[in-house]
C-alpha cells in the first residue's frame, strides 16, 4: 500500500504537525497499519492552520 503524497502547507512550521508526521513515517516504515491508520485521523482531526490558534494547543501533544 502506497501513500498518497502530501501537501507542504504552513501547517510544516507547527510542532504538532511535524511530530504526527515522524510517527507516521516511523509507522508506514515498520509496518504498522494501525498505527498509521492512528496517525492519520489525529492529523485530519488537527485544526487548520489557517485560523487562530487555540491557546490549550502548545503543540507537544500528538
Amino acid at each position: 500500500m502506497t501513500t498518497p503524497p502530501r501537501r507542504q502547507t504552513t501547517a510544516a512550521k507547527c510542532a504538532r504537525c511535524r511530530k504526527l508526521a515522524r510517527a507516521l513515517a516511523d509507522a508506514e516504515k515498520a509496518g504498522d497499519q494501525s498505527k498509521a491508520v492512528d496517525c492519520r485521523v489525529l492529523i485530519a482531526r488537527h485544526p487548520h492552520h489557517d485560523g487562530p490558534r487555540d491557546a490549550t494547543d502548545d503543540g507537544t501533544r500528538p
